[in-house]
């Protein structure tokens, strides 16, 4: 079309020439009114050809403008198209810049033992942290079974229990316990659409039936050690929290669709955490206790670090809780602004 175009104006052009070449030859040679001032036979023609001429040049200049309006048109689609590639190869160059690896967790989660199948390891914790803080008046700060993680004037507020130490739950003799703070995996699924909460519950409770994720993240507390998982005890409020410290999450065991794959890709994504039922490699009969008080987990803070450049914090009032219908809680982070706003 725009090659029929060209051709047009061109022939329209010389056209125009001619006509106005021809026309100025016949008013040097005849005249266009005699003695009365009547137009004359060369007059009348030469009239037509004034008409003719303009309408040749009305016709040049509307195709000049069709022509230049496509080319504009054309112009700016391209420029468009060039935009568009070249914010496809700045964006590519950022997410290749920004790289989800090297990713390590911490985490405090609040857990609740006041059910009546704790009470044991509630009375043993009670009688060690009995012994531990006077222990801690009489200047032995280097007692087995716990120690200070925080203090003030008056003493500690805070104190740690490592994985394997005295006052941790016993593997064989609190079982229960043992098995519900000990092993208290979580999982990150990121969704590049946000989804609604109910969807997701349904989601995990039938993974065949409902849309996958477009990222899961597994934090796997099985090979930490007793500097790595804990359980601390605030005394003044008598709470119970896990800490899990420095996980790292080994990517082969990501499950991924290629859609999230760096950070910038987490812009407008939504977040889930969420536990397993059970999650208990040797535990076996049945778990039906187990899963009731596994509802009582709660993230209060989720740390991630990223190669170790930067960290970014969770927190309670960045989270909301819901339930399965089996009481587990799982939180629900929106990422609007991407994963930068929780930096610290």
């Amino acid at each position: 079309m725009e090659q029929y175009v060209s051709v047009l104006l061109t022939i329209l052009k010389f056209l125009s020439i001619g006509l106005t070449a021809i026309l100025s030859a016949i008013a040097l040679l005849v005249e266009y009114k005699d003695e009365n001032g009547k137009i004359t036979y060369w007059g009348r023609r030469a009239l037509i050809g004034i008409v003719v001429a303009a309408f040749v040049a009305a016709s040049t200049t509307a195709l000049e403008v069709i022509k230049g309006e496509r080319e504009s048109e054309k112009t700016a689609k391209e420029a468009l198209v060039l935009a568009k590639r070249t914010s496809d190869i700045l964006e590519n160059i950022n997410r290749s810049l920004h790289p989800l690896e090297g990713i390590e967790f911490s985490f405090w989660a609040s857990v609740d033992l006041s059910s009546k199948q704790l009470e044991p390891y509630r009375e043993r914790f009670s009688e060690e942290l009995k012994d531990y803080l006077v222990q801690y008046e009489s200047g032995n700060r280097r007692y087995e079974g716990m120690y200070a993680s925080s203090s003030n004037q008056n003493g500690p507020v805070d104190v740690k229990v490592p994985l394997g130490a005295a006052a941790y739950p016993s593997e064989h003799k609190e079982e229960l316990a043992f098995y519900l703070i000990r092993h208290t995996d979580f999982h990150l699924a990121f969704f590049k659409e946000p989804i609604s909460p109910t969807y997701f519950e349904k989601k995990i409770t039938d993974e065949s039936e409902y849309k996958n994720p477009d990222l899961v993240i597994n934090i796997d507390t099985s090979e930490q050690d007793q500097f790595g998982i804990g359980l601390e005890y605030n005394i003044e409020n008598r709470t119970f929290e896990i800490n899990g410290s420095s996980i790292q999450s080994d990517p082969r065991y990501w499950r991924t669709n290629g859609r999230i794959i760096s950070m910038p890709d987490l812009k407008g994504s939504q977040m889930f955490v969420f536990t397993d039922s059970i999650n208990v490699p040797s535990l076996d009969g049945d778990n039906s206790e187990l899963v009731g008080l596994r509802g009582g987990i709660k993230i209060r803070t989720l740390l991630i670090d990223i190669s170790g450049r930067q960290q970014f914090w969770f927190r309670t009032e960045n989270l909301h809780e819901y339930k399965t219908p089996r009481g587990l809680s799982y939180f629900v982070f929106s990422l609007d602004n991407g994963i930068e706003e929780y930096a610290r």
